[in-house]
């Protein structure tokens, strides 16, 4: 509706290229405004539901003793299914009969 009143308005003094290139432009920003909206919208609620969390300021406890700032050389535990021992071998399956 903006967009055809605009045109309207536009053509009632300017010729053909301006009239085009004021539409193009309009509906550049109008695009721009709603995409930086939405980005406002996400940061935004992302930071609305985050903001109860940065209370518990002790999420330092719950981590694993080598992530909690101990020796910088002390090994770094290993799922057993990325150790070679913690593997087993692979049985193929067999047809009956």
């Amino acid at each position: 509706m903006f967009l055809l009143m605009y045109t309207g308005v536009t053509a009632l003094r300017h010729p053909r290229p301006v009239i085009a290139d004021r539409v193009a432009a309009a509906v550049v920003h109008g695009l721009a405004s709603l995409l930086a909206f939405g980005l406002m919208l996400a940061v935004g609620f992302t930071f609305y539901r985050g903001a109860t969390a940065l209370g518990y300021l002790n999420f330092v406890r719950g981590l694993p003793a080598h992530r909690r700032g101990g020796r910088g050389d002390a090994p770094v535990p290993v799922p057993a299914v990325h150790r070679p021992e913690g593997l087993r071998p692979v049985q193929r399956m067999t047809r009956p009969g």
